[in-house]
């Protein structure tokens, strides 16, 4: 794993660690706590999407970037 990826999962990791902590430990009711988990793990499984479909993004740049670049390099392009 490059060092991007370590940083997004060690932020992610930080993120979830400090909004468990935050919800266990304020004086909520036991619904208001769960309404609270359950918006929370949304906001995270949307947040996980963004940096899936980033990192497929830039999967993609670089297959692409692999087939161009030799026959940039070379003159000889793939058909």
């Amino acid at each position: 794993m490059n060092n991007t990826g370590r940083n997004i999962l060690t932020f992610l990791t930080g993120a979830v660690a400090g909004a468990i902590a935050g919800i266990l430990l304020a004086p909520n009711s036991g619904k208001k706590t769960r309404e609270i988990i359950s918006q929370k793990a949304n906001d995270l499984k949307e947040d996980l999407g963004e940096v899936i479909d980033h990192g497929t993004e830039k999967i993609k740049q670089l297959t692409e970037s692999a087939f161009t670049k030799p026959g940039e390099i070379t003159g000889v392009h793939r058909q």
